[in-house]
C-alpha cells in the first residue's frame, strides 16, 4: 500500500536549542558532567583569581600556589553550587580565603614587586561605583594610597570595585552582615579619600 503526501504538507525538522556559552551556562553543564565545560569555568576564574591576588599584592610564587589550589576547590566542589549566576563571588570567597589562610602561614604579610605600570588597581577605582566619585590623580598616586591602606580596607575596596559585588555578597564572603560590611566599607572609602586628599563623600552605593 502505497501512502500519497499531500502536496500541502512539508517536513518540519526541529532544530536542536541554542546552548548556553555564559559562564552559569558553563558552570551547569560542567556540573552535569561536562568536562570540556569545567575546562572553560576554570579558565574564566583563572583572571578573576589573579587579579583579586595580584591587588592584594600577593608574592608572585604564592600567587601561583593559590591560585592552584583555587582550581582545585573549584574541581572538587563546583556541585555545590546551587546557583551558578553567583559563581563569581563563590570565585572570589574562595580566593579570599586561600589567600587569608596563605597569610597565616606567614610570619609576615609577604608583598610582591608589582610594577605600578601594569599594577590594575587605577582602572579599577577609577569608576563611579562609589556616589560618582571621580578620581583624577596620578595612577601612581591611587595605587600608592591603595597599597598603603591596612590589609582589611584594601580587601574590602578590592572587593567591591574589582569584581563588582553588592554589599550583600562581600558580606557573605566576609561572614558578617551587611550592615557591618556597609560601614567597613564607609569607613575604608574614606580612609582610602583621606589618603588622596580627596573631599569625603556619601559612602559606598
Amino acid at each position: 500500500m502505497v501512502t500519497l503526501r499531500h502536496p500541502l504538507m512539508r517536513t518540519t525538522t526541529t532544530s536542536a536549542p541554542a546552548q548556553d556559552i555564559s559562564l552559569p551556562g558553563m558552570v551547569r553543564r560542567a556540573q552535569a558532567g561536562d568536562p570540556l565545560a569545567l575546562d572553560i569555568v576554570i579558565e574564566q576564574a583563572y583572571p578573576v583569581i589573579r587579579r583579586h591576588l595580584m591587588l592584594m599584592r600577593c608574592d608572585p610564587d604564592l600567587r601561583d600556589e593559590i591560585a592552584q589550589e583555587v582550581a582545585e576547590t573549584i574541581v572538587t566542589r563546583l556541585a555545590t553550587v546551587q546557583k551558578p549566576e553567583s559563581i563569581v563571588p563563590w570565585v572570589v570567597g574562595i580566593t579570599r580565603n586561600g589567600f587569608r589562610k596563605a597569610m597565616n602561614r606567614q610570619t609576615r604579610e609577604r608583598t610582591c614587586q608589582v610594577s605600578l605600570d601594569e599594577d590594575p588597581a587605577t582602572e579599577l577605582l577609577l569608576t563611579d561605583r562609589w556616589q560618582g566619585t571621580e578620581f583624577t590623580e596620578s595612577s601612581i598616586y591611587i595605587q600608592q594610597a591603595l597599597h598603603s591602606l591596612p590589609l582589611n580596607d584594601r580587601e574590602i575596596l578590592i572587593l567591591s570595585s574589582t569584581h563588582d559585588l553588592t554589599v550583600a555578597q562581600i558580606a557573605k564572603i566576609l561572614g558578617t552582615t551587611t550592615g557591618a560590611t556597609y560601614q567597613r566599607l564607609s569607613r575604608a572609602l574614606q580612609e582610602f579619600r583621606s589618603r588622596l586628599s580627596l573631599p569625603d563623600a556619601a559612602g559606598p552605593s
